[in-house]
């Protein structure tokens, strides 16, 4: 192509941006590494990132990950945490953090398919930022009343709402009735490192040593909070059936309440010594 300049680049027109990530969650798994993810290209890319996220201490480790990707935080509950009256009391915090910032996007993201509809009309009331709300789950398959009125007020209230799987956005069209209009799925990104293969091949020998687990053994891995919802005795019974045709094992990485009854399960399968719990 001739000439002496070209069109400005997405990222170059990033410049200067402000974005406000902001967290609504309980606990600290795949949304949170996601979102800092997110923010770490924001920041790459020239925007001004700023995170609010839940004051607890297990969300400490999410502070120091999002400070070292480059981004301010707010240690700030946007949810129901304590109860509604405990929300009502931090709203005026949310207002006066967010008219400080003047952002230009606020981005909510919610663990669950039916919240965050006030910390999305907050945003609106409190700046003239673009709105979106990512939803990382699905209502449950027979919404009560108040999710349904829930789902319909978010989809009034963001100017975009965006489910993070093709199929979450099928289950939330159809669950909550999403307007269409302002409702897309927009897969999450992962970013990929580009590992040398001598580092590679060093990790694998260390972390299958770490487990006892054979250098040739075939290995089955999943990374996963363990929590209901996630699918993980469709896991365990699946990897019974497949560990009968061939020998292979599963490693499990990651925590949760579910851990003591998945181990009984797999005792209970007789595949307790082939199934690695690694820890979080």
């Amino acid at each position: 192509m001739s000439g002496t300049s070209a069109e400005p680049s997405a990222e170059a027109s990033c410049d200067g941006q402000r974005v406000v990530l902001a967290l609504q969650t309980t606990d600290v798994g795949g949304m949170e590494s996601f979102c800092i993810d997110l923010g770490a290209e924001y920041v790459r890319r020239g925007m001004r990132v700023t995170a609010l996220v839940p004051e607890p201490a297990p969300f400490d480790v999410v502070e120091q990950r999002f400070r070292a990707a480059g981004a301010d935080v707010i240690r700030l509950d946007t949810n129901e945490r304590g109860g509604r009256r405990a929300q009502a009391g931090r709203w005026l915090r949310v207002v006066r953090a967010l008219r400080a910032l003047h952002p230009d996007v606020v981005h909510v993201h919610v663990a669950g398919g039916t919240g965050g509809v006030a910390t999305v009309t907050t945003a609106r009331l409190a700046t003239r930022a673009t709105v979106i709300l990512s939803e990382h789950d699905v209502p449950p398959e027979h919404p009560s009343l108040r999710q349904r009125i829930t789902g319909r007020l978010i989809d009034r209230a963001a100017h975009a709402t965006v489910a993070v799987s093709r199929r979450n956005g099928r289950l939330r069209s159809a669950r909550t009735s999403a307007r269409a209009a302002t409702f897309a799925s927009v897969l999450n990104g992962v970013p990929i490192i580009d590992v040398p293969a001598a580092e590679r091949n060093a990790n694998r020998e260390r972390i299958r040593t770490d487990l006892s687990i054979s250098p040739d053994a075939l290995l089955v891995g999943c990374v996963v909070r363990l929590v209901q919802g996630k699918g993980l005795d469709d896991l365990m019974h699946a990897f019974t059936e497949v560990q009968a045709t061939r020998a292979c094992e599963l490693v499990l990485v990651g925590d949760g309440p579910m851990r003591p009854e998945l181990e009984s399960m797999a005792a209970q399968l007789g595949v307790r010594d082939r199934v690695h719990f690694a820890g979080r």
